[in-house]
């Protein structure tokens, strides 16, 4: 459709342009596209982001030293790189100690010419190493804070509700960040830790052959001073633990919200949950406050230490001049290590406020990691017989069975009680009883059941991405991987107010299109197909945030029933609907479903009537009995199915 075709519609329609769409659309709509200027490459390949591996550790320590493992020859590099800026620097002061006592002993004359080009080649060195220095920290940290997330990110998608069942979405987005980048931080200052300690080590022992007392300063006050830091680092780790735990927390409830905000809001209880959400943020700022004097004690250790150091040899060595012990360069010198000194301590101080922190963030992760998959070995079992999917899908001493080809629908008071057979019948947990053709479903490989069974509860996600992507699902096309300017231009298009009328290619084989247009026309979306430009290349935001709560459950009814699953379970599909849309699918479900085995979990009397068999459970899912709507209608009083049923459809609104 071109805009010229969408005359009388409010926003006019872009359709995507040939060539590269991205840079086309944005050119076409006049927007800015940020240039990208390509960049030589000045890291290493071994810098580059290590190619993710199935277990990365479960414990704090495995975590970490899998990382140490993963990362041992970029650490090497970054060591190198940082001891040669730290000892080119080192150099600086002593060759200017030497240059002065030179010049005071003989003047000026050409034999200071080579101490004078040492001094230059120790200044070009230290811009060196400074420059490849800080290109292997920003590369170390882009490098690990990626893997981590990354890791942490697949563990929760392959494992799925196994990870939603043990910790919060907060936790998992906590840990997917802010945690990696913490560990991340500890890697940037791993090498330069040790670099430090090596430079200690050398500014103590050149100390110690001009001066003994002021090389025993050095190295004996500063182990002094980092076993000191060690012993305050371990409340301090106890205390971040609580105040990230308590921020994570915090972020699982606002995620929580923002899904449910207008649930909240038809509810009444948005002034509630803001009374909540503020005392748990009151509640993690005091958290945070008890990690603020530890802290602080550090920082303060971290800028005091060096300086009482710094001026203790200044103030020896001035005395050892005086008295003819010590040459006036050779203090100058002591003057310049000193500086040295003091960035070495801030180095080891921070590093170990960097390893509190990554500790805590390690054993947050590592609770993630160690969750066990819900189906540890989902490829073992038999393969399915031929003809399986035409069998009887039925729960062994539950009377719960649903014939092939047919229409099946399961209420009761409780329709949670009903699900739970749903996903039995389904075999979303393992320990599932439920047999398919005498074959328990279990003894099946995960793929093969997940092919023959479709499983979709009304409250299904949407991703953004077009129509077509979403109803698509699991069958979509992964896109092929955009260049850089793409990438500006479509984060251009994005940001744009026209950003909902643009068209971009999905990259999706439109061979299903016919029987993508018939399980939208089954799922009444009508109106969704309309918003969107009437055709499925219409974008839909994240979550689909462009549609209202009833043409989101419309759209994942849609997208199950364009999977024409042999086997589909819809549980509470239209619960946000009104009566007249409602009607509407009831009437299409079973003529889209005619032949397939369909199991519907509802109470919706304008559902159930459409059914070839309705099962009547309890409050606790047993067993009442079964029947087409009608027959249960006409049940005569005392018989336990049709009163439940009855009571069901007065308190639906049912006129009887």
């Amino acid at each position: 459709m071109s805009p010229e075709q969408s005359v009388g519609r409010e926003k006019p329609i872009f359709p995507a342009p040939a060539g590269s769409p991205y840079i086309a659309q944005a050119q076409r709509l006049k927007l800015e596209v940020p240039p990208v200027v390509p960049q030589p490459r000045f890291a290493p390949k071994i810098l580059d982001t290590p190619e993710l591996v199935e277990e990365i550790g479960d414990s704090p320590k495995g975590i970490l030293w899998h990382l140490v493992k993963k990362n041992r020859k970029a650490l090497a590099l970054s060591f190198i790189t940082a001891l040669g800026l730290r000892l080119s620097g080192l150099a600086m002061p002593i060759i200017v100690g030497k240059i002065i006592d030179s010049g005071i002993e003989k003047g000026l004359g050409p034999h200071l010419i080579p101490w004078s080009v040492a001094l230059l080649v120790a200044i070009i060195l230290t811009g060196i190493f400074w420059s490849v220095d800080q290109l292997g920290n920003v590369a170390l940290n882009f490098r690990n804070s990626t893997y981590i997330g990354n890791a942490v990110g697949q563990k929760a998608l392959t494992n799925g509700i196994a990870t939603s069942r043990k910790v919060g979405t907060g936790d998992v987005l906590t840990a997917a960040t802010d945690d990696a980048s913490n560990i991340a931080g500890l890697f940037v200052f791993l090498p330069a830790f040790f670099a430090a300690c090596v430079t200690i080590v050398i500014i103590g022992w050149i100390m110690i052959r001009s001066s003994l007392m002021l090389g025993l300063i050095v190295m004996i006050g500063m182990p002094l001073v980092i076993f000191l830091i060690t012993r305050l680092a371990v409340p301090l780790s106890r205390k971040m633990k609580t105040a990230q735990n308590s921020r994570a927390q915090l972020n699982t409830t606002a995620n929580d919200a923002i899904l449910g905000l207008r649930i909240l809001r038809g509810l009444g209880g948005e002034d509630r949950f803001c009374d909540t959400y503020r005392e748990a943020s009151q509640a993690t700022r005091d958290k945070g406050v008890k990690v603020v004097p530890l802290n602080a004690t550090m920082l303060t250790l971290r800028i005091s230490a060096p300086a009482v150091f710094q001026t203790l040899i200044i103030a020896i060595g001035a005395w050892q001049v005086y008295a003819g012990n010590l040459s006036a360069g050779t203090l100058i010198a002591f003057f310049g290590m000193t500086t040295y000194l003091q960035a070495a301590t801030n180095t080891i101080i921070s590093a170990t406020m960097n390893y509190v922190s990554a500790k805590v963030s390690a054993g947050r992760i590592s609770k993630i990691l160690e969750i066990p998959p819900m189906f540890p070995n989902p490829q073992a079992g038999q393969a399915a017989p031929a003809g399986i999917a035409g069998t009887t899908l039925e729960i062994p001493n539950t009377q719960v069975s649903v014939a092939p080809g047919t229409y099946t629908a399961i209420t009761g008071p409780d329709l949670s009680a009903a699900d739970v057979h749903a996903q039995n019948l389904a075999r979303l947990h393992p320990g599932t009883t439920a047999t398919l053709g005498s074959v328990p479903l279990a003894s099946l490989p995960l793929k093969t059941v997940r092919n023959l069974v479709t499983y979709s509860h009304g409250e299904a996600e949407i991703f953004a991405g077009s129509l077509r992507q979403n109803l698509l699902g699991a069958k979509a096309q992964t896109p092929p991987v955009m260049t850089a300017q793409e990438v500006m231009a479509d984060y251009t298009l994005q940001m744009s107010p026209q950003s909902e009328q643009v068209r971009l290619p999905d990259w999706q084989n439109h061979d299903h299109d016919p029987q993508l247009w018939k399980a939208l026309e089954a799922a009444a979306c009508a109106d969704i197909t309309s918003s969107l430009g009437d055709d499925l290349d219409g974008m839909l935001l994240e979550k689909g945030r462009n549609l209202s709560g009833g043409q989101r459950q419309r759209l994942a009814l849609a997208r199950a029933l364009a999977t024409g699953a042999p086997i589909l379970i819809l549980v509470e599909p239209t619960s946000a609907l009104d009566a007249n849309t409602e009607n509407r699918i009831g009437e299409n479900l079973a003529e889209c479903r005619k032949g397939k085995t369909t199991v519907l979990i509802s109470s919706s009397p304008l559902l159930l009537q459409h059914a070839d068999r309705v099962i009547v459970l309890d409050r606790e899912g047993k067993y009442l009995g079964a029947g087409t709507h009608h027959e249960l209608m006409a049940a005569p009083a005392g018989d336990t199915a049709g009163d439940t049923y009855r009571q069901l459809m007065a308190r639906a609104g049912e006129n009887v």
